[in-house]
């Protein structure tokens, strides 16, 4: 028999929820590594091209605000077990978006790649804390902590686009 808490989450889901989102980060990590070393170098054009765009805060925001507004749906709707997927995804795209800036960049890779994807850097940490406390299904979603949340979000994007873009540009371009 198999029991289950107040909220009809297995007790099973609430002890190793925290081990399967550390699993499939890491999963998505990895994933993200392979798929890298699997596109060679037609992907390195795609990676520099970048950092030569113009930069939007709506592509911004939405780099930053969609996981965040992923994660608190399936919050909402009481399906802890989305957020796999979710960090999964999240974890694949930075792993390969990262070692592309890198590895087209060279010697300046570390630097460029910090300044470039400064957005997603600073709210994935955010991102993991939010899907650490909610995945065992316990925790209901607040509207404060979604309002905090989305404010972290659009306010990482403003300081990239108002701060960090236009340095990265400069030193591009000089």
């Amino acid at each position: 028999m198999v029991r289950s808490s107040r909220n009809g989450s297995p007790l099973w889901w609430r002890k190793g929820s925290t081990f399967f989102l550390a699993l499939s980060w890491c999963l998505g990590l990895i994933s993200g590594i392979v798929l890298f070393l699997f596109a060679g170098t037609q992907i390195l054009p795609w990676m520099r091209s970048t950092a030569y765009g113009a930069v939007s805060i709506v592509g911004l925001l939405c780099v930053t605000l969609l996981p965040f507004l992923f994660s608190a749906f399936a919050v909402f709707i009481s399906e802890p077990w989305l957020l796999l997927p979710i960090s999964y995804g999240k974890a694949v795209l930075f792993s390969l978006i990262s070692l592309g800036i890198l590895q087209s960049f060279g010697s300046a890779g570390w630097l460029v790649r910090l300044l470039l994807m400064f957005s997603d850097s600073v709210s994935v940490p955010l991102l993991y804390c939010f899907w650490h406390r909610h995945i065992s299904g316990r925790r209901k979603l607040a509207f404060s902590e979604a309002w905090n949340a989305v404010s972290l979000c659009i306010l990482i994007g403003s300081i990239d686009y108002c701060l960090i873009s236009p340095f990265l540009a400069q030193m591009i371009h000089s």
